[in-house]
């Protein structure tokens, strides 16, 4: 017997879940130029497209949250918690749901569970934190030794010129 999950999508997540999952849209993470036209081009593609596909979205959404996990350490995070609770209030409960590199955010409202948004849990504020954490004896792999070579040779050119 399978467990039937009871979520409510709303449209910003759809749209957050096509931006997030799509290397297609990694542009509108590094610009930050609010006029630039490819990321205007760029957002009203991912309405369209969370409005015309919106079946197929839900579907990869209720696939990913059925095998996500609850992650309480983000309740933990004053500066994330506070902004989250500015913007939704203080009486509501949230929980935070984890599966592989998308975090959930769930907002608990009279009983009823609104996924109101994702975010990237590699960069966005915990993961960022846990992965940033140094790691002690932790043996270089041959891709990384490389690549801390090539980047100290650009910074010798860079300095050279």
């Amino acid at each position: 017997m399978t467990k039937k999950l009871k979520f409510i999508f709303t449209n910003h997540l759809r749209e957050r879940f096509v931006q997030r999952t799509n290397s297609r849209y990694d542009h509108l993470k590094i610009c930050r130029d609010k006029e630039c036209e490819e990321c205007q081009k760029l957002k009203e593609e991912i309405k369209q497209k969370s409005i015309e596909e919106k079946r197929e979205v839900d579907t990869q959404i209720i696939k990913r949250i059925s095998k996500a996990d609850e992650n309480r350490s983000y309740v933990n995070n004053t500066g994330f918690m506070t902004w989250y609770y500015d913007k939704y209030g203080y009486d509501d409960k949230f929980q935070f749901l984890v599966h592989k590199n998308i975090l959930f955010v769930v907002l608990i409202k009279r009983g009823r569970k609104i996924v109101v948004t994702c975010l990237d849990a590699r960069t966005h504020l915990v993961g960022k934190a846990t992965l940033q954490r140094k790691k002690y004896n932790k043996i270089p792999t041959k891709e990384e030794k490389q690549q801390s070579q090539l980047l100290e040779q650009i910074e010798n050119e860079a300095q050279s010129q």
